[in-house]
């Protein structure tokens, strides 16, 4: 719901110039959301610094105890990431783009689709139940998932990079809009390794670029709060004036 001009003072116009865009075309408070996609971004950045450092180990983990902990990690973040865009799209900030937005939000969907079907998959290696058909054609399909959910990153952040004025969220947008692409030709290449169509595939390349995309995420969302809390602050003022 769009917020009324008469709301709206002069203060509130150019505090609003210096502020996400999110924070002036809804009347609900950005804050929790914010935090929610905060903190789902960080939980990506944990798993993937978890791997960096676990691959480094002269003995690595290996039980599978340590791995579903990163596996909750995963879909606890992928889901928080899906809070946000349910939000945005509940509340009507579209942009003009509602159908955009919806396949946006069904390709958060389907990545937290996948981080659940990659937690299942691990869990039938290490029972070592389930064919290997099953297994591969489980990861395929995870692998699409992922590949499906960093196009609607990549899109979601393409449209904020156009709309956003301030500067700081244009260069946080863009590098998302680089990272979540690179993201989605890396999985493009782990489907085609899963699928047997080649050979090799260096998984750190994947994670690398995971890494940098949940960064560029920390990024936009700690901003986007302390504009948040900073436009709530503004117009508790004003209705205490």
């Amino acid at each position: 719901m769009a917020k009324s001009n008469d709301v709206m003072g002069s203060g509130s116009i150019n505090l609003a110039k210096n502020v996400s865009v999110l924070t002036s075309i809804t009347d609900k408070s950005l804050k929790n959301p914010a935090r929610l996609g905060l903190i789902g971004g960080l939980l990506w950045l944990v798993v993937m610094l978890f791997y960096f450092v676990n691959d480094s180990l002269t003995k690595p983990f290996e039980s599978y105890s340590v791995f579903v902990v990163s596996d909750i990690l995963n879909i606890v973040g992928a889901f928080l990431l899906f809070l946000f865009i349910r939000f945005l799209y509940k509340q009507g900030i579209h942009f003009g783009l509602k159908k955009l937005m919806l396949l946006i939000l069904a390709g958060f969907t389907l990545r937290l689709l996948g981080k659940m079907l990659d937690a299942f998959n691990y869990a039938l290696i290490d029972l070592q139940v389930g064919s290997d058909a099953l297994i591969a054609g489980i990861f395929l399909l995870s692998d699409l998932f992922h590949l499906l959910g960093a196009i609607a990153i990549a899109v979601l952040m393409l449209i904020f990079l156009k709309k956003e004025q301030k500067s700081s969220y244009k260069v946080i947008c863009f590098l998302n809009v680089f990272f979540a692409s690179l993201y989605a030709c890396v999985y493009i290449f782990l489907f085609l390794l899963d699928a047997g169509i080649i050979e090799s595939l260096y998984i750190q390349l994947t994670r690398l670029v995971s890494l940098f995309t949940s960064i560029t995420l920390i990024l936009y969302f700690s901003v986007l709060l302390k504009d948040s809390r900073k436009m709530q602050r503004k117009e508790e003022n004003t209705l205490d004036i």
